[in-house]
């Protein structure tokens, strides 16, 4: 299973309606994939952890780094795991 977590600069003025979407959109996409990850948000950045199935993860990056809504992604950690930090979450927000 491949993990893999990044912080990135946070567009301007993203609304908390916004941030919402975002993570039940993501969670619905997530559980389809079996990711499962957590993202942390405090209006200047993101810091997002993706685990699962490493094809899955990396199509979901390449996603992420067409978003206008991240950007200066730096990664953390993309190493292979054999258990998941957050077996139950499709996509837990903070």
């Amino acid at each position: 299973m491949l993990s893999l977590m990044y912080v990135s600069m946070a567009q301007p003025g993203i609304t908390a309606e916004e941030l919402d979407a975002l993570v039940v959109q993501s969670a619905a996409h997530n559980t389809q994939l079996e990711i499962t990850g957590l993202l942390a948000y405090n209006s200047l950045s993101f810091m997002q952890l993706l685990e699962g199935e490493g094809t899955a993860v990396l199509d979901v990056m390449r996603h992420i780094e067409r978003d206008p809504r991240h950007s200066g992604i730096t990664y953390i950690r993309q190493d292979t795991r054999e258990k998941r930090e957050g077996p139950d979450w499709s996509m837990r927000s903070l």
